[in-house]
């Protein structure tokens, strides 16, 4: 149920671990289940620390984002953070707790949006709390590494039935216009029923012709434009 009355002020850390979690729905789940705990709580959100990229066993000395929501709490006074859950903190049990002893000693609680825990809990009452933020952690940790090795066996099998499974796509395998290119380039190559089949240098000249530039923007070459031919 939501408190109603003056709402604290309050902030948020984020973080995802590689670049690509940057636009999956990592970030985006994050902040709402952030914005759901403070709204039931009655907190309101003024700083959002959002650590982009950073591993979950970096130490607190590499981050960017960290420092700079430390330094909002000392400057405005904020008694309170909310993270997704333990583990954006670090998956790193000793990173964790020297990151949420930095939280304590600047009077600011740390609640876990996922299970309302307060993470910053201390006192012999709180023992629980504690050995079960550490099980969690580890818990998290070994789901990350198991991932990780999913990952790369998938990747494995990808490379061995097909020869490759990352980098850049082929020319024409998704995009709409370089089909249209391909379509063009293959017309041209082909024979005609009288002379000779156009070279690869006089397809590239009938590209720039008609205002087609090759992938990077530039000029179509005999040699590029055979490469996506037959490529």
């Amino acid at each position: 149920m939501t408190k109603r009355g003056p709402k604290v002020p309050a902030v948020s850390y984020r973080r995802v671990s590689g670049d690509g979690q940057i636009v999956g729905d990592g970030p985006k789940r994050q902040s709402k289940a952030i914005e759901d705990f403070a709204k039931a709580g009655g907190y309101k959100l003024v700083f959002d620390a959002f650590d982009k990229g950073v591993s979950g066993t970096t130490d607190l000395e590499d981050r960017d984002e960290l420092p700079l929501l430390f330094d909002y709490i000392i400057e405005n006074k904020i008694k309170v953070c909310i993270v997704e859950n333990s583990s954006r903190l670090s998956r790193r049990l000793m990173v964790g707790e020297i990151i949420l002893e930095k939280f304590k000693v600047l009077g600011c609680k740390v609640f876990e949006a996922n299970s309302g825990m307060e993470l910053t809990a201390e006192g012999d009452t709180d023992e629980t709390k504690v050995l079960v933020r550490q099980v969690l952690a580890a818990i998290a940790e070994f789901q990350k590494q198991m991932e990780v090795k999913k990952l790369a066996a998938a990747r494995k099998r990808m490379r061995e039935a097909k020869g490759k499974c990352e980098g850049r796509k082929r020319y024409g395998e998704e995009d709409e216009n370089e089909r249209e290119v391909l379509g063009i380039a293959r017309s041209l190559r082909r024979k005609p029923k009288f002379g000779k089949r156009k070279t690869w240098a006089g397809i590239a000249e009938k590209l720039n012709e008609l205002g087609y530039s090759n992938r990077s923007g530039g000029a179509w070459t005999g040699a590029n434009i055979r490469s996506v031919v037959e490529g």
